[in-house]
């Protein structure tokens, strides 16, 4: 025990540690930012097309005629607001949740906050805790733990010196004395939240489809808009304005609107259902996807025991 004792690190040491970096503090986060979540939902070709006829529109001074804007808000507002939902959910996402563990230094043993664990702490662990940052056993006293979090395995792992202890499994049995071995996101538990919240991109043949319709139109109505625009000059000879907005009403004719705000709510509708089974959507197009999937195979790991 006095070995142990002496092991520990001292204060000169740990602030030599925090200096290098090696501290318990996962520094990345995954998900987007709200500001980029904005700016994906915001800046698209479908809405660059709208608001630049919104633009010609204004200039005229009919704002009336401004109605067809609310289409494009009401789609932006949609994505935007299951991106923020899927983004409180995902930064939540942690294996460890313990806040203070017992750490062995000036040859004494205190709590600290997980958080100041540091290469090379010894920590003290009992039956009940969890275990802050992977370490290696130094002193096992009959120490078992369960790593269902992290490899789905519910029986207790019985733990001997030299082992290694993960972050986020938890201490059934027995007691002993460790040593840190990685901190921050260098532990295993971290690398796999990170993993939960990398995604690949959804794509959306329908999507996909109506983007590339829209791609279409866009070189289509220069042309088309300048015959509409000569025509209407020769049917309102003195209102420039009204020939304006009555060629911007052909083309935004063209432009299918309703059939991109209907592909949202079918979206939003599909990831409510799922929302209400506990399931986390996080991309709208990804309802697509699993509408197209005829089989769903699933991996049975040591938690599952009923076949249910």
């Amino acid at each position: 025990m006095e070995k142990i004792m002496n092991q520990g690190l001292n204060d000169q040491q740990v602030q030599e540690r925090i200096e290098k970096g090696q501290v318990n503090i996962s520094k990345d986060n995954i998900s987007k930012t709200k500001g980029q979540i904005i700016r994906e939902h915001t800046l698209t070709y479908f809405n660059g097309l709208n608001l630049f006829l919104a633009a010609i529109i204004i200039s005229t001074g009919y704002f009336t005629n401004l109605t067809f804007v609310c289409v494009v808000l009401c789609n932006t507002v949609i994505g935007i607001y299951q991106e923020f939902k899927v983004k409180a959910v995902i930064d939540k996402l942690s294996v460890v949740t313990v806040a203070k563990v017992k750490v062995v230094r000036n040859q004494e043993l205190k709590p600290i906050p997980v958080e100041e664990l540091v290469i090379d702490d010894i920590v003290f662990l009992e039956n009940g805790n969890q275990i802050g940052s992977d370490c290696q056993v130094l002193l096992s006293h009959g120490m078992e733990v369960n790593e269902a979090l992290l490899t789905g395995e519910s029986e207790p792992i019985k733990k001997e010196n030299n082992d290694e202890l993960l972050a986020g499994s938890f201490v059934v049995a027995g007691s002993g004395y460790d040593k840190v071995i990685r901190v921050g996101n260098d532990n295993y538990s971290t690398q796999l939240v990170q993993k939960a919240k990398h995604k690949n991109k959804a794509s959306s043949q329908m999507k996909d489809s109506i983007e590339k319709v829209i791609k279409i139109l866009s070189v289509v109505i220069i042309p088309v808009g300048c015959i509409l625009f000569a025509s209407q000059m020769v049917a309102y000879p003195d209102d420039r304005g009204m020939a304006i907005v009555k060629t911007a009403g052909g083309v935004i004719g063209m432009i299918p609107e309703g059939l991109v705000l209907l592909t949202s709510l079918s979206f939003i509708l599909g990831v409510g259902k799922l929302a209400v089974k506990k399931a986390l959507v996080q991309e709208m197009e990804a309802i697509e996807a699993l509408a197209r999937g005829d089989v769903l195979c699933l991996d049975k790991t040591g938690t599952i025991t009923t076949g249910e």
